[in-house]
């Protein structure tokens, strides 16, 4: 029997890009308006949406791409609730943090590692703008769904 043939399909996106797999969820890339050679600041931040819950997705953004973000997308912005934390718990543009109009909860994917991340004042950075704080580093695994209910289900990390 012969095998069947299967095709893959690959397309370019670029900042702006929005797919909407469904009726209520939208995933959109942000836009950015200028190049970098830092590849870090050109990392795709992803917008997600599900009828009126937002999450952003940072990446390995920085401090000028973050303050860029807050001109470029401050309407979409204001709503986040769910804000992976910008570069392993990097530092946060004032006016990145400023664009929340309530305190995001904000997780941040961060282990060992010889960048010195996260940031030594990060709890006093969070206090300013986020609301609850969970970090990979302490609580190890985290996995997010989104589904009828958002569910953040954390692993205490074993000492």
């Amino acid at each position: 029997a012969e095998k069947p043939l299967y095709r893959t399909q690959i397309s370019t996106i670029d900042h702006g890009f929005v797919l909407r797999p469904s009726r209520d969820l939208t995933i959109r890339i942000l836009k950015m308006d200028r190049q970098s050679e830092d590849l870090n600041e050109t990392s795709l931040v992803y917008g997600i949406e599900q009828k009126k819950w937002k999450a952003l997705l940072c990446g390995d953004i920085g401090p000028d791409r973050q303050k860029e973000l807050a001109l470029l997308e401050s309407d979409w912005l204001r709503n986040v609730k769910w804000l992976l934390w910008p570069h392993h718990g990097g530092p946060v543009h004032s006016s990145f943090s400023a664009s929340f109009k309530k305190r995001p909860t904000c997780v941040i994917s961060v282990g060992e590692n010889h960048f010195n991340l996260p940031i030594p004042d990060l709890e006093e950075a969070a206090k300013l703008f986020c609301g609850p704080l969970y970090k990979t580093d302490t609580m190890s695994d985290m996995v997010f769904s989104l589904n009828k209910k958002i569910l953040l289900q954390t692993t205490e990390a074993l000492k």
